[in-house]
């Protein structure tokens, strides 16, 4: 009789590691709609279960004792392994412990924030703002009644049509119109990362500057960027353009959240074409840039701004743009709290399938190599020639009012997290690309970050995220040090123009 019930139990295993190798055959290699991110998991997820599976088949052929141990050992593993999931998947939803994730998503989603804020507070000498972007905002329009959240185009204001295509939720006058800046002249609530909410007052054209350095005089540098650009999350005055500006006093801010190289694109050629900067950074941040071409290629008029001479005439209608975005605020928190619910109120059927994947444990032994489709696109030849041509296109109109453009290249979080990740495997190539064009780099991975032996610390809390305070200033303190040697500019401490 137990030899019987070893038997089943073996065939069993079998077929149920061969299902597993199935489940992995028919989304990486059927539907394309994932993919692994090195040949190891590809290994891993084909190979393993099927060569336990074979193992477990052969078994059904040793003598009754062995198959009895066998499968005693094999169902004492199990559960040891199964074990161990519990124990995490308890642990991350009991604490911060063991959830490398930034601080806003883990504040959003949890289900006692006061205590999760105490924990990390307690953890790290600090104290911690558990509000959520809501709360914090309807306690400032107290004081600030047209207060606004962070309202970007690529992060919130594009919709999806039938085909595919993307486009801008923004009209005026019944025209589509894709903002380059978030909503101008307001108190705007960003985001908490390093414990404490940032907030900042949004210049004429709805970016981080102090208003005056639109009027103050002829602009000498200018930066263009995503979210670490814009000032994420960390108060206007520490992120890594402001400390330049103390350097250079006529230095413009027009990164903005969201941004890929289209964008980045679309707002040198809108709003420094007339100003004439000496310099141009082009900030491009290895965790996303390329995901983001990729997604803003979807974009007829983001497309638009590859051809020479193309402009949105509309966008020069800044309060019909900002009453637009304004009107998106009600929909924008709907869809956010009909999100987070989900989230929160996850069947029990999905709970139970991920526990039986494993998922906190593979992902705490490094063993999630899965990416989505969009994301092996986004690395792909077409996706790189549509770089080379946008960066091509900044180079070609900038030089054309005789000014000159830097590419600064940032890294993430999970280069020194030790994760694999594909866009930054491109990091060659894309200053390669850079280089190639005739592109003055400024690579900050190692000279910046590494070289300082902590790169983790420039990370809130060591998690992934933005840039804290001192990664801001790491990356101001690389840039000026290398601006003499690529370009010409004048400091306000009346120094020599450096060469």
């Amino acid at each position: 009789m137990a030899a019987r019930v070893a038997s089943i139990g073996l065939a069993c295993g079998g077929a149920l590691a061969l299902l597993v190798f199935v489940y992995f055959f028919y989304w990486y290699s059927v539907t394309g709609q994932r993919q692994f991110s090195s040949p190891f998991y590809a290994v891993f997820y084909y190979v393993l279960p099927l060569t336990l599976a074979a193992g477990l088949f052969a078994a059904l052929r040793l003598q009754p004792v062995h198959k009895i141990n066998l499968l005693m050992l094999l169902v004492a593993s199990c559960m040891a392994v199964y074990a161990m999931e519990l124990f995490l998947t308890w642990r991350a939803l009991s604490s911060f412990y063991g959830r490398p994730l930034p601080v806003m998503t883990i504040f959003e989603d949890s289900s006692d924030r006061q205590r999760d804020a105490a924990a990390l507070g307690k953890e790290w000498g600090t104290q911690v703002d558990p509000r959520t972007a809501t709360e914090v905002l309807d306690t400032l329009r107290r004081a600030h009644p047209d207060a606004v959240p962070i309202i970007t185009a690529s992060n919130q204001l594009f919709v999806t049509e039938p085909d595919g295509s993307d486009r801008s939720a923004i009209e005026v006058d019944g025209h589509e119109v894709i903002p380059l800046g978030a909503v101008a002249n307001r108190v705007t609530v960003l985001c908490n990362e390093g414990g404490q909410w940032v907030q900042y007052q949004s210049d004429p054209h709805g970016f981080n500057n102090p208003a005056e350095v639109w009027v103050s005089g002829p602009v000498e540098i200018a930066a263009v960027g995503d979210s670490f650009t814009h000032g994420y999350c960390v108060p206007p005055e520490q992120n890594f353009v402001a400390l330049i500006r103390e350097r250079y006093s006529a230095t413009l801010n027009l990164g903005m959240a969201g941004d890929g190289p289209l964008l980045m694109l679309a707002t040198l050629t809108e709003y420094l074409t007339s100003l004439k900067p000496k310099v141009v950074l082009w900030f491009y941040f290895e965790g996303n840039d390329l995901d983001n071409l990729y997604a803003e290629s979807k974009s007829a008029v983001l497309r638009s701004y590859l051809q020479d001479g193309y402009t949105q005439p509309s966008l020069t209608r800044q309060d019909d743009i900002d009453r637009a975005t304004v009107g998106e605020i009600p929909r924008l928190r709907a869809e956010g709290e009909r999100l987070r619910t989900q989230r929160l109120n996850r069947p029990v059927a999905e709970k139970l399938i991920i526990f039986a994947k494993l998922s906190t444990l593979r992902q705490q032994l490094g063993l999630v190599g899965a990416v989505e489709a969009r994301a092996t696109a986004a690395v792909e030849p077409a996706n790189m020639e549509l770089f080379r041509n946008v960066m091509l296109q900044a180079r070609t109109r900038v030089e054309r009012w005789g000014g000159r453009l830097v590419f600064v290249y940032l890294p993430d979080w999970d280069r020194y997290a030790g994760n694999t990740a594909l866009q930054a495997a491109k990091r060659a190539e894309v200053i390669d690309t850079a280089r190639g064009l005739g592109i003055p780099v400024i690579d900050t991975v190692d000279s910046a970050f590494l070289a300082h032996g902590d790169p983790l610390s420039f990370f809130p809390f060591r998690r992934p995220g933005h840039y804290n305070a001192a990664g801001h200033r790491v990356v101001a303190e690389a840039v000026l040090k290398a601006l003499p040697a690529v370009t010409v500019v004048s400091s306000n401490r009346g120094r020599e123009a450096a060469y």
